[in-house]
């Protein structure tokens, strides 16, 4: 990588115009030229130069990780611990046509 020279913010000028600004990172670019392939274990660290689309679904099936809890607060204590029951899984798209009892909670 070529040397990018003093930085104005370094040298005590932190004011510099827009173009000037403009300038100092065109010179700092060096363009991409060509390309390789390699095998993906060599290829850490580095950059493609074209889009990568599996040929498979990954996962094979419709999939949302579960991200929290659904619980009614107003039967929780400030004073002690609140053990909640799991009662049901909802999964995402899916409403819970249910409604939740005090402690019981709703994996979502």
């Amino acid at each position: 990588m070529p040397a990018l020279g003093p930085s104005p913010v370094a040298a005590g000028d932190h004011q510099i115009t827009v173009a000037d600004a403009r300038r100092a990172i065109a010179a700092a670019l060096v363009p991409v030229e060509g390309h390789e392939a390699l095998p993906l274990q060599a290829a850490a660290g580095r950059v493609l130069a074209a889009d990568l689309a599996s040929p498979i679904d990954v996962p094979a099936h419709d999939n949302s990780a579960m991200d929290g809890y659904a619980f009614d607060g107003a039967g929780l204590s400030g004073d002690a611990p609140t053990l909640l029951t799991p009662i049901a899984t909802v999964y995402a798209g899916a409403p819970y046509e249910g409604r939740l009892a005090p402690a019981s909670a709703c994996a979502s």
